[in-house]
């Protein structure tokens, strides 16, 4: 079902308010503009997924080409093999709710949102030494999942890179590049299944526009909100939209 002109407008302003969030704390851009779509029924967890993937790769692409990346080359192999496993479970997952039980699939959804403000307010503690190279895969099989769902592939490794005793460009710079490569297996997935419908190239062909320019925008002029303060916005937003969203999937609707 195509969007009304409302609905493509809020779209638009949740797509601009999550970017803008994204630009500042480097985070939750997927989530926030998942919930605040389905909080306002803007629009289906589907299309809106689809959407975010896309914008997870241009963002990825975007800082790939304006700086130098520090990767923690040592975990890559079993993080990402299990995020793969993880985005072509998800994705399958998505398919067999959307058509069979919404509910749970919004269940699901509110939950995660909950987990990512949670996410968000925890603070730093990171160990003496790097995890396993199976507690790697494991964290990458449920970030996968999530990716696979929501192209929300977030809370879990976020959770657990900022506990591993790297640098803070290391942990950042790592995930951008897990989200972009997660993001860009659930895209051909989405595609090769025909998920990747009309309605989603549009969503997409609208909002990526609006994210590059928004952040060269910022990139130049620097907000001057305190990170701290966003992040604390952000979270409150982010339990809202998802205590709302699990309200709806316990009524059914």
């Amino acid at each position: 079902m195509s969007l009304t002109l409302g609905q493509w407008i809020g779209f638009l302003l949740c797509a601009f308010f999550a970017g803008y969030v994204q630009n500042i704390t480097g985070f939750a851009l997927s989530l926030l503009l998942l919930g605040l779509c389905q909080l306002f029924d803007i629009a289906s967890i589907t299309h809106v997924s689809n959407a975010t993937a896309v914008l997870s790769v241009v963002n990825f692409v975007t800082v790939l080409k304006a700086s130098p990346m520090h990767i923690e080359r040592s975990v890559l192999r079993p993080t990402m093999g299990g995020m793969t496993i993880g985005v072509g479970a998800g994705a399958l997952l998505l398919h067999w709710l959307s058509a069979n039980a919404i509910g749970v699939l919004h269940l699901l959804l509110g939950a995660t949102i909950v987990g990512c403000a949670l996410t968000l307010m925890a603070g730093r503690q990171a160990g003496i030494a790097t995890s396993s190279p199976v507690t790697h895969a494991a964290f990458g099989v449920t970030s996968g999942i999530l990716g696979g769902l929501f192209s929300t592939a977030g809370p879990p490794l976020v959770y657990h890179f900022y506990r591993q005793p790297w640098p803070i460009a290391t942990i950042r710079d790592t995930l951008l590049l897990m989200f972009g490569l997660s993001s860009s297996l659930r895209c051909v997935i989405m595609i090769a299944t025909g998920a990747f419908d009309l309605q989603s190239v549009l969503m997409t062909a609208m909002a990526v526009p609006l994210i590059v320019a928004q952040s060269v925008w910022m990139r130049r002029r620097p907000p001057r909100w305190p990170v701290h303060q966003v992040r604390r916005l952000t979270a409150v937003l982010l339990c809202v939209s998802g205590g709302a969203i699990l309200l709806r999937g316990l009524l059914g609707d």
